[in-house]
């Protein structure tokens, strides 16, 4: 993971960070200083969840972005979980990323919940 640098967007000031691996993905997820995710091309597969029922869960605001649109996959491998959880309180904008490999019993391999956003 490089270390994050600030961006101005639209008034507001962005932490940014990069990773290549699904560890410095997580570990920039878990930093709640960053607001922007840069990915490299890849397959990134969720092996873990970080909350019951989801690979990936986030409750604030939060870019996730490829750095070449379309060539980040994030993999879920299957099993009995959404990729991502976006939950009260998260809005996040997923930019350029192909999702695949998630479940769930409502058929939505990203869930939403009220009051949340996905850009």
């Amino acid at each position: 993971m490089t270390t994050a640098s600030g961006v101005a967007l639209h008034g507001r000031h962005l932490n940014e960070v990069s990773a290549s691996t699904v560890g410095e993905f997580t570990a920039a997820i878990a930093d709640s200083s960053i607001n922007k995710i840069l990915l490299a091309a890849g397959t990134y597969e969720l092996t873990t969840d970080m909350c019951a029922g989801a690979a990936v869960c986030i409750s604030r605001t939060l870019i996730i972005e490829a750095e070449v649109p379309g060539a980040v996959v994030f993999n879920a491998m299957g099993g009995v979980r959404r990729v991502f959880d976006i939950q009260s309180g998260g809005t996040v904008e997923l930019i350029g990323l192909n999702i695949t490999g998630g479940y769930a019993d409502s058929n939505e391999a990203t869930y939403v919940c009220w009051p949340s956003a996905l850009a």
